[in-house]
Parts: structure tokens; sequence; C-alpha cells
């Protein structure tokens, strides 16, 4: 049997609702199934049909549903282009009517909006037209020091309300399925931020309708902690915490500027642009992710320049390092949202060298002996090369020699500290050995916070609202 997909790729980068399985039984017979890249697909208009009877596709999440569900698309209809996520429909404690929770840089309009509003659903992303469902109630003005950005809205009459989530991608919140977070914002290398879900809770005045408790559907978020949440762009994905308690800067729009927001989350590749307000919950397989659709390596024209080579044929094997290796593990994800948001930094510190002529001939050396054996191990999934003292002694050559040039004295320190956690540790293993040994989030952590350490090293950096 062989299905057609317009963009094939590895199981690992597909959640795990939407993976076909290596077997079908048709009639007691037992057919293998072929994925077959094919391309874009003509589009009609139609997708998979959700529990309610609404046709939507598993992601951008854009049809209309009635009443609203968590995870689809809405909009202020004042500000005519900004689409988030509907967060949650929860009870307003004020006066005990449901309302849906989304995230205020959305629908409040940089702290211009007036209670009243009319919220539209879906979103203005999905081109459908303009469908009212309810109306602008109050939000969390967004100003320096904030740990909240949060609005809630009222249901029109006629809309009705539930609890449900759209498509059923995961379970509704519940005291077993709490919420932990809410996405705010992030980047497109895959850095994403939520605010506290208890923190957003308690400033707004709400409860979950499934809390037999004001805070019993919520929970505190930990270092490790697998959350799972359903945006309207990313559909569903899943992420692991990788630090809390930190503040980053975004920029709220005209008036309000750049502003810090305290006391956030940070779970790498979680989410896309359009998944603010969704609300992520403890739970998932911590490595379900959306695709970012990364560009190509920033950093291997300035290198090879730099060392009297060519690197830009190499853009290819790059990719896959990226895609087919380092993405599986999240150890890995670190290194690539490393590499990504400091290779400006790079750049600069080299365009104000000049290698010498052994630095060359060394760079020059090492990349004629390890090009191939490094394309083995990337592109054959059953590579069974490993990891030998001489690749040891000769990364221990190279690491001395970009500590005396390159390298500042922290960061050199972090280096040789990731030499030891990881490096050292893999001798003798084999591609796939590889990847299990860098899928520990406690290895990740301790990566992260050697890196998060450095100053010159950027791994908290200022982020735009999704």
């Amino acid at each position: 049997m062989t299905v057609l997909v317009e963009k094939k790729r590895p199981k690992a980068l597909i959640s795990r609702r939407r993976l076909l399985p290596d077997t079908v039984t048709i009639d007691g017979v037992r057919w293998g199934v072929d994925v077959v890249e094919a391309g874009p697909a003509p589009t009609l208009g139609a997708g998979l049909v959700a529990p309610d009877g609404t046709t939507t596709l598993a992601g951008p999440i854009d049809a209309a549903f009635r009443p609203p569900r968590q995870g689809c698309g809405i909009s202020n209809q004042v500000t005519g282009n900004v689409t988030a996520t509907y967060g949650a429909t929860v009870i307003d404690l004020t006066d005990n009517a449901p309302a849906m929770l989304t995230a205020a840089h959305a629908v409040g309009r940089s702290n211009q909006a007036k209670a009243g509003e009319s919220i539209i659903q879906p979103g203005f992303a999905a081109n459908a037209g303009t469908q009212p469902i309810g109306t602008l109630k109050r939000y969390v003005p967004l100003q320096d020091g904030t740990e909240v950005d949060a609005a809630l809205a009222g249901f029109a009459s006629g809309i009705g309300n539930t609890t449900a989530v759209a498509n059923d991608l995961m379970p509704e919140i519940s005291p077993t399925h709490p919420a932990v977070g809410m996405t705010i914002a992030g980047n497109n290398y895959g850095f994403c931020y939520l605010t506290v879900a208890e923190t957003t809770r308690t400033q707004l005045n709400f409860k979950f309708p499934n809390a037999t408790s004001a805070s019993n559907c919520t929970k505190a978020p930990t270092v490790g902690m697998k959350l799972e949440k359903v945006g309207r762009t990313s559909a569903y994905s899943s992420g692991t915490v990788m630090s809390i308690g930190n503040t980053i800067k975004v920029d709220a729009g005209s008036p309000v500027g750049q502003i810090t927001i305290k006391n956030v989350i940070f779970v790498p590749f979680f989410s896309l642009l359009g998944d603010s307000g969704s609300i992520a919950c403890e739970g998932g397989d911590g490595k379900t992710y959306p695709d970012f659709g990364l560009i190509p390596c920033p950093l291997l024209g300035t290198i090879g320049s730099y060392y009297g080579f060519d690197l830009t044929s190499e853009n290819a094997l790059a990719d896959q390092l990226r895609d087919s290796y380092l993405m599986q593990s999240p150890v890995g994800r670190l290194l690539i949202q490393g590499t990504y948001m400091n290779s400006q930094m790079v750049k600069d510190r080299l365009a104000g060298k000049t290698p010498t002529t052994e630095e060359q001939y060394y760079a020059q050396q090492f990349h004629t002996r390890y090009r191939d054996f490094i394309a083995n191990v990337i592109t054959d999934p059953t590579s069974t090369a490993t990891v030998t003292e001489q690749h040891l002694r000769d990364t221990v050559f190279i690491m001395d020699g970009l500590s005396q040039s390159v390298l500042t004295a922290e960061e050199a320190k972090a280096a040789w500290t990731m030499y030891d956690q990881v490096l050292v540790k893999m001798l003798g293993m084999n591609r796939t050995q590889m990847i299990a040994f860098m899928n520990n989030d406690a290895l990740a952590q301790q990566v992260y916070t050697a890196l998060k350490a450095v100053p010159t090293v950027d791994m908290t950096p200022s982020a735009p609202f999704e």
C-alpha cells in the first residue's frame, strides 16, 4: 500500500497522532505501508472532519468551530490581521459566566482595546470572513515586569461553549491533565516562552470548568516536565521544560514598546507564530515538535572563508545533520538553537580576525580527514561507524586551537564542559547509540546551563510575541 505525502519526514518529526502504521490489514491480508513524497497536492477546500462535523486540517486549525474549541484560531475584529489561539473555556469568577481565555497581546491591541470589541473565529489568518463569537471583557495590561499576558472574552448569544479540544488532539483540561502555562512568545529558531498558568488564573480571576477547587486544574512547572498543547498554527506539539523563572524582553508594539516579562517558562521547539494563547498541559512525549522550516546553516560560508576553503557546498549535508541527527534529541536541538541564535556573533568575531597559515592548514586537513566519516554517520541511519580514541584526541587538538585563537575564556570553559559531559561519554558509540545518549533531558539541562552561563552566548533572546 502506497501513501502519497507532500513532504516525507522522519518518524520523530511526526505527531504520534498523525504517524502512519507500518502495516495495514485489508480483508485478512497484511500489507506494508510505503510512504512516498509526492509534493504539494491540489486543494479544493476539503480537509479532515472533526468530531463535531466541522471540516478542518490538522494544522493550521482554521475551521469554524461552534462552539469554539480550545486550540482553534481567533482574532480581535478591530486588529484586522492578528491571529492567535483560543486558549481554553474558563469560568469568570467575577460573574460565574463561561468565558474565552487567550493572550492579551493578540486581542488587547497593545493596551488600546476596549471592553466590548468583537472577537471572531476563525481568525483573520483563515481568510474565512468575519464570524463574531463574543466580545472582549478584560485583560491584564502589558507593562514592564508583568508575569501575565492574558485576556478574557464573553460569549455571544447562541454560540455555546465546550471544554473540548479542537480535533480532539489532546485531552481537555482537568485535575489529571492540568494546565501549566500559556504560550506567549517565541522566535524562528525554536525558542518558545510561556507564562505560568496559575499566575494567569489568579490575576484574571477565573477557574477551569472541570476544577473542583479554584486551582486544582493547574500545576506548577518544573524543569524536565513534559508539556503538550494544541495551537492554531502548529496543531499538536509536545516539548520539555528546559528552564523556569526566566525574564525575557518582548516588543509589545506601539505605544507600549519593549517590555520585560518575568517568571517565564522556556520550552524548546514547541510553538509557531499564531499559537499565542494556547494552553500547555502536563503530558505528551516531550519531543513532538512543529516543522520550523529552518534556514540553511548560516555559518558555513563564514567559517569556510575564514579558514581558506569552500564549505557552502556542504549545505545539504548540514541540513541532514540538523534534521536527521540533531533534531532527534533534546541535546541536539539545543545545539541547533545555539548555532542559529549566535551565528551573527560568530560572523562578526571572525570578520575582525586573521587566521594564521597554520590554523588554515589544520582546518583543511581535519575537514579532509573527517568529511566522509561525518557524512556516513549523518546520512546512513544504520551506520556502524563508532567514535574512537583518535576522534577524541583530534577534538582536543581542535578545541585547544580554538581556545587560543577564537573563543573567550568563558566560551572555552563551556566547550570543555560539553566535551566532558557529552563527547567523552560517546566513545565507542555508533549513530543510533549517540542519538539515544543525547535523548536525555537531564543531560540537555546540563548543556543548557553551561551555555547560558556564558556572557557572550545568547540562550535567552529577545522574543517577538507569537
